[in-house]
Parts: C-alpha cells; structure tokens; sequence
C-alpha cells in the first residue's frame, strides 16, 4: 500500500488501494501549484498605482485599460507583460489624443493662475467698453494676446459680453446706488438716440459727491415705442421710481422742444417739465441745452456780420489744406 505524502502542515493526500502511483505526481502538483501562487502586495501596489487588486487574490485590474488579468504564476513580470501588449498600448495612446471630460467643466476652487487669467479677461472687457469698442473686436483681440501672452487666455465677443453684463454692470450699479443713497440732490439729463426703426432714450443723472465732487453716471437705457412728452414722461417716472429717487430730484435737463419744455415761452400742458412738476411734491428746475443756445446766437450773430463768413473759412482752408510749409 502506498504511504501518505504531506507537502505542508495540515495539508496531506492519503494515497490509498484505490490510488495509483500515476495519480499521485497530479495531486501532488495541484497541491504544490495552489501554495506557490503570487498575490498582489504593498510592493506592486506603491509600484504600480493604477493597478488595482480585485475579490480574488491573484487577479488584479488595470485603471488604464479597464483590463483584469492573472498575477498567480509571474507576479510583476505579468504585470510587465500587461503593459507591453497591444490592449493597453491603444488605450494609452487615445486617452494621450483626447481629454479627460474634467477639463470641459470649470472647478469650484481657484488658484493664483486662475484668479490672474479671470483679472486679465475682466480688465480686457473693461477696455473695451471704457473705449466704446465693439464686442466683435474682441475676437480678434483675444488670439493676439493669447498668442503673445498667454495661451490660456480666452475672451472673445461672448465671454466679453457676458463680464460686461453680468459682472461688471451689476457692479457698477451697486456702487451707483450705494452713493445716490448718500446725496439728497439730482439733476437727470433725457435725450433721443435712433437707431434705424428702434428709439434709444439714455438717462443720465448729476449729483454732487461730497469726496469726489461732481459725478455724471448712466442711470438707465431704455428703447420707447415713440418720442411723445407722455411716453418720455412715464419712462423717467418708472426710473426715478425703481432707484427711489422721485424726491431727490430738483433740476430736468434735455434739448429745447416743445416736448420736453413746451417752446420758447415754457407753457402749455403737453410737456414733460410741466408733467414732472405736477406729478412731484417739489418744484423742477427746467434746463435747456446750453450748446443748442449757443449755436443758434453765434448763427444769428454771423448773419449780421459785414462779411461772408463761410467763405473766409473756405479761403483759410484752401491756403492751409495741402501745404505743409505754411
């Protein structure tokens, strides 16, 4: 009979009658086989970092490749052999060609890079509303700063349009109202800009800061339907309503029509000074335009004059024009 072999404690195959001596080298080997199978350790792990261990000891996944493979027989020569086949070299080469979806999102924290690109793209927007450029322009703008500078750098007619809405205009407004609240006097300024079909009516307001002295600021910009004292009329009325600022106006200032001062003589009813002064507690001050005033007396004055004016001007024009020397 054959004798019972033990290739570890606690381990053993009872070869009995019904064994054979052919049987036994099988049992043997399977035993021994399962004893001598690598796991992954602290060693791969530290070494490999994107290899991950799975449920079963021995099999372990590339985060590369989303590849599970055997480390049992070879350990960190498998591992050597998983980087080297043509699964995992494909793999790497599209994710070097594309970028991770991460990229596409903006993070909630922001660094010293980030905070100085954000300050660049609001100071370039700023410029070119302060010189009343187009947001087209901005376009253009943009590649050659970021050509020249920084190839980061972003700021095109949208994002331009969007700082300037939504960041820089809201904060304008804020500071605006944190100082009408401090002032107990305006003057607003109302006007008529057409632009094709479409009637722009900008209103300026003049106050006087105790720190900074006179101030002029846009105070709204609106697009009426009609150029009539009652439309102009309830548009600076719902203005002066929406800023709270119906009782701190003393002064009206616009050109001298007969819609906003009823003529020369300043009477009638259908006008926005005498609509102001019934709709408010306090007396308005109506100022015309002092330039329109102006021309109109230096035109009267020139068509009394002895000589023709205009051809003196064309005279001196002519001399002048084409003749650096002189």
């Amino acid at each position: 009979p054959l004798m019972a072999f033990s290739s570890s404690p606690g381990t053993s195959v009872l070869c009995s009658g019904r064994s054979t001596a052919a049987e036994l080298p099988t049992q043997i080997f399977n035993i021994m086989s399962k004893k001598r199978r690598c796991k992954f350790n602290d060693d791969l792990r530290s070494e490999f970092p994107f290899i991950k261990e799975t449920k079963i000891d021995y099999m372990v996944k590339c985060e590369k490749c989303n590849g599970e493979f055997s480390i049992s027989h070879g350990g960190k020569n498998d591992i050597s052999k998983h980087l080297k086949t043509q699964k995992h070299k494909r793999y790497l080469n599209t994710a070097a060609s594309s970028s991770k979806i991460q990229e596409f999102f903006r993070k909630t924290t922001y660094g010293d890079e980030e905070k100085k690109l954000a300050l660049a793209e609001g100071l370039m927007s700023f410029h070119a509303v302060n010189h009343n450029h187009s947001f087209r322009s901005m376009d253009c703008t943009s590649q050659v700063v970021k050509k020249l500078f920084n190839e980061k750098f972003a700021c095109g007619r949208t994002k331009s349009e969007a700082i300037v809405c939504n960041v820089l205009s809201p904060y304008a407004f804020s500071e605006l109202n944190k100082n009408l609240e401090k002032i107990n006097f305006i003057s607003i300024y109302s006007d008529a800009s057409n632009h094709k079909d479409i009637k722009l009516f900008p209103t300026i307001i003049r106050f006087f800061d105790l720190e900074t002295g006179i101030k002029i600021r846009i105070l709204d910009f609106v697009s009426l339907p009609g150029e009539t004292s009652e439309i102009i009329f309830s548009s600076i009325i719902n203005i002066l309503e929406k800023n709270n600022l119906k009782h701190k106006l003393i002064a009206y200032c616009a050109d001298n029509t007969n819609t906003n001062f009823g003529g020369k003589a300043r009477s009638g009813t259908n006008n926005i000074l005498y609509k102001l002064n019934k709709n408010l507690s306090q007396k308005i001050i109506g100022v015309g335009c002092a330039a329109h005033i102006i021309h109109n007396a230096i035109q009267t004055a020139a068509d009394l004059l002895p000589v023709d004016v205009e051809n003196i001007v064309i005279k001196i024009y002519s001399y002048f024009y084409i003749y650096t020397a002189r």
